[in-house]
């Protein structure tokens, strides 16, 4: 199992955030229940799954 060591973990944020330009055409949908990330539109997974 991966293992991120602190230092990888703070740059996520930063990482997550650069899809958005860097994917324009993909539609990046953030399902997670408990979250910090807020650059992707947020949906239950339910309502993720059938749209």
């Amino acid at each position: 199992m991966y293992n991120p060591v602190p230092r990888e973990v703070g740059r996520w944020h930063t990482d997550f955030s650069s899809l958005v330009s860097d994917l324009p055409d993909v539609n990046i949908i953030n399902a997670s229940r408990h979250t910090a990330l807020t650059c992707f539109p947020r949906s239950t997974i339910e309502a993720a799954l059938n749209a």
